[in-house]
């Protein structure tokens, strides 16, 4: 007959063995959730290239390796790249489907698209937790958006996240 400490290890070592393929999946869905519906509604800038609101993304990581990335997939691409500081376009269609006169980038950026910034970012991340989610957009000037110009971005979606992650995780049956 097996001792209790024998059978609580072998318990233990079960439940280890599944974990993986409990907690992932149902960060994975929260990411989803996020970058797809919450962090885009709880926006308050205008889309005029559509680089910010494309770029919201999300890495799960286990044991310091990141094992899922996910982009949001609601909203069309990008129209264009982004701009770079000084850069004027005049008379244009933005993001969002409203005309413009003009608009000068007031913030320097890669010239890409906020994906492949959102990607780079997320590959090079460091967890050093067991099991970690990140969220980022790939744009230089979210942070311009959030800090000057006082429009969420992600600082919301932090707090968001920050509530209802743990509660979004069902139960073990």
């Amino acid at each position: 007959m097996n001792s209790i400490e024998k059978q609580f290890n072998q318990c233990i070592d079960t439940i280890l063995k599944d974990e993986y393929y409990y907690v992932v999946p149902q960060m994975v869905e929260f990411g989803v959730r996020m970058v797809n519906d919450i962090l885009p509604k709880q926006t308050k800038f205008r889309n005029l290239t559509g680089n910010t609101i494309t770029s919201f993304a999300f890495g799960v990581y286990y044991m310091g390796k990141l094992e899922v990335l996910g982009f949001n997939s609601k909203y069309p691409d990008p129209i264009r790249n982004k701009l770079i500081e000084g850069e004027t376009v005049y008379k244009f269609l933005d993001y969002d489907g409203r005309i413009r006169k003009w608009f000068t980038a007031d913030v320097n950026t890669d010239a890409g698209y906020g994906q492949n910034t959102s990607a780079e970012f997320l590959k090079s991340y460091v967890c050093t937790q067991k099991y970690g989610i990140v969220f980022t957009t790939g744009t230089e000037y979210s942070e311009y958006l959030q800090k000057v110009r006082r429009l969420n971005v992600l600082v919301d979606g932090y707090e968001t996240a920050r509530h209802d992650f743990v509660k979004s995780f069902k139960p073990i049956k």
